[in-house]
């Protein structure tokens, strides 16, 4: 489940970030809500395996596997952010040339 889960996680990202770079070439509004929603979906994802892990977590016996756990935990919440950072900072910037009706270059 957990793997599964988290490369999900990874290839929304990965194509947000392929879309990001898109978009500042054109004003695409549709393409944007749709970053915007798969932004959405990391965020649930992450939010998910953090919730999955931790309570895995409690029930392991090694130290190895705990620590292991918490680099998971750790991983799937950086991911999380790279996607924050494409929608909080690419995606307004790309909003604010469409509304000004700039070009994209």
């Amino acid at each position: 489940m957990i793997e599964s889960c988290s490369h999900q996680l990874l290839d929304i990202v990965n194509d947000i970030l392929k879309d990001s770079v898109n978009i500042i070439g054109r004003a695409d509004l549709d393409l944007i809500a749709d970053i915007e929603s798969r932004d959405d979906k990391v965020d649930i994802l992450n939010r998910e395996i953090r919730f999955y892990l931790a309570k895995v977590t409690q029930e392991i016996a090694t130290r190895e596997q705990a620590d292991r756990q918490m680099e998971l935990i750790s991983l799937s919440n950086d991911v999380e952010n790279i996607g924050d950072v494409v929608t909080r900072n690419v995606l307004s910037i790309a909003k604010r040339k469409v509304s000004l009706g700039l070009a994209f270059s």
